[in-house]
């Protein structure tokens, strides 16, 4: 039970300070965030290597190492937040060796909603393409 507890502790102690860096930022009035998209990381690469990496540059506001659903491990990439004028600073860090590996920084892309995706999928037993479209499988008898 203690595990239990444990876990439900770090879940309410991390969206605290998730939503309390959100309203400090939003409080500030600092200006337009720029988020950073950040490739080719070291699989190792730690928060506290990368906030001190880019603390150089200007105030780093949030970073998220994106991981692996299953298996929590590092995809070898992350997003940085910053203010817009400090992340145009941090740019020139693109193509610079940082553990071991040369990173590439960019300006992050929205996500997009993507329909193409779907085609030619089945939902409930039907196929999104027409009767006509669909290739004829020969019979053999």
């Amino acid at each position: 039970m203690v595990i239990f507890y444990d876990f439900w502790d770090r879940v309410r102690d991390g969206l605290r300070r998730f939503f309390s860096l959100r309203s400090e930022s939003v409080a500030s009035g600092s200006g337009a965030q720029a988020r950073i998209y950040l490739g080719n990381l070291s699989y190792g690469a730690k928060e506290e290597e990368i906030r001190s990496l880019f603390s150089a540059y200007g105030k780093v506001e949030d970073i998220h190492i994106v991981r692996d659903r299953l298996t929590r491990k590092p995809k070898g990439y992350a997003f940085i937040e910053m203010p817009s004028e400090d992340a145009s600073k941090a740019m020139a860090l693109s193509g610079c060796e940082f553990l071991g590996r040369k990173i590439i920084v960019s300006q992050a892309k929205s996500k997009r909603n993507d329909s193409r995706k779907w085609k030619g999928r089945r939902r409930n037993g039907r196929s999104f393409l027409k009767d006509k479209e669909k290739p004829k499988m020969p019979r053999y008898e």
